[in-house]
């Protein structure tokens, strides 16, 4: 399912993207020229939180693209090797997702590299009951007239320019 971002979004639950109908306005620290859905008076809605499928060097830049907007709030990284933390977020193992979502955790983000692993790990997510988001980081710039799919994820430096469409899961 493509959606069409306004092209100061940064980061939005699929639902989210296929219903804006609320006002957008700047977002704060929005120097660069991105925004986000925001309160009035602009300041950003909480924060949701996030699983974060992964834990390794992708995982890292998708966190901190996630830290830098503030839309969401990473609380776990999920992976078959549990250790430490990936930028202060802690390491589970995969089988704590039902937990997570017991919990409420809705949204999750698939970090990982390998597109075959990516995609099966996407599906297992989704067939779990979270929801992919898309995430675009603060220092990319997407055109409003641009097209992504659900779980697409953009990194810094990125430009995806008008008539452009991504597919869903690609990074």
């Amino acid at each position: 399912r493509l959606h069409r971002p306004h092209a100061l979004y940064t980061i939005a639950p699929s639902h989210e993207v296929a219903s804006r109908r609320h006002r957008r306005i700047p977002a704060i620290g929005a120097g660069c020229g991105f925004s986000s859905t925001a309160a009035p008076g602009g300041r950003s809605s909480v924060s949701d939180p996030i699983v974060v499928f992964g834990a390794g060097g992708h995982a890292r830049v998708v966190i901190d693209a996630c830290m830098m907007h503030g839309r969401f709030e990473p609380l776990a990284c999920l992976s078959k090797e549990p250790g430490s933390a990936v930028l202060g977020v802690p390491v589970h193992e995969e089988p704590q997702a039902e937990q997570l979502l017991r919990q409420g955790i809705r949204y999750a983000v698939v970090a990982i590299g390998e597109n075959r692993i990516r995609q099966r790990v996407a599906a297992h997510a989704e067939a779990l009951g979270f929801e992919l988001v898309t995430i675009v980081s603060p220092a990319a710039s997407v055109s409003r007239h641009a097209q992504l799919g659900r779980g697409v994820v953009v990194m810094a430096g990125a430009v995806i320019q008008a008539g452009a469409s991504i597919g869903a899961l690609a990074i």
